[in-house]
């Protein structure tokens, strides 16, 4: 048997899962009501698209792509205080995100804005200290920079980070580095 649109809705509500032999979901998983929400949503059914997404959050707090799916459907139905408040929470989660601050540095690093890269790197590293990649970049940002001594100590926490090969990798770019402040510093 094959589910129509608003058969899942019929389990949902009974609370029950589909009988043998009919297509079934996890129930306790987030990842599954928040699929199932997608799909209400996609064929434009926000109430039970609204219903879903509350259901993946309430299956797991932590179901950001609901939160931020559930925003995007209140707006739809012209909730906004409603939208406005879940898009809040996923932003609170999104700046707490190492690997989203790693996000926003790239951006400034790509516009030029170095500091402010070093900023967003310093708070990645603050959430997840043992992250070679953002001591890279860290290096590599205060190289652009001219600051010597971060560049050294950034390729030092990499390589102390690092996965097998990249150790060695780490290490050959922390002794090209030196030697070249070396070689500037006996040039003057």
């Amino acid at each position: 048997m094959t589910l129509g649109v608003d058969d899942p809705c019929r389990f949902v509500a009974s609370g029950t899962a589909p009988a043998q032999g009919e297509d079934s979901f996890d129930f306790s998983s987030a990842a599954v009501w928040n699929n199932l929400g997608v799909l209400y949503s996609r064929v434009n059914r926000l109430g039970y698209s609204s219903s879903v997404f509350l259901m993946a959050i309430e299956t797991d707090d932590n179901t950001y792509s609901a939160r931020s799916n559930l925003a995007r459907v209140y707006r739809q139905q012209g909730k906004l205080e409603l939208a406005a408040t879940m898009a809040a929470s996923v932003d609170e989660f999104r700046m707490q995100n190492p690997y989203y601050h790693q996000s926003l540095a790239a951006q400034k690093l790509n516009s030029g804005e170095y500091r402010q890269a070093i900023v967003h790197l310093e708070y990645a590293v603050a959430r997840k200290h043992n992250e070679q990649y953002f001591y890279h970049v860290l290096a590599v940002t205060h190289q652009k920079l001219g600051d010597d001594e971060p560049v050294v100590e950034n390729l030092s926490n990499a390589r102390r980070y690092a996965r097998d090969m990249k150790k060695n990798r780490f290490l050959g770019k922390l002794r090209a580095f030196q030697a070249a402040v070396e070689a500037r510093l006996t040039s003057i």
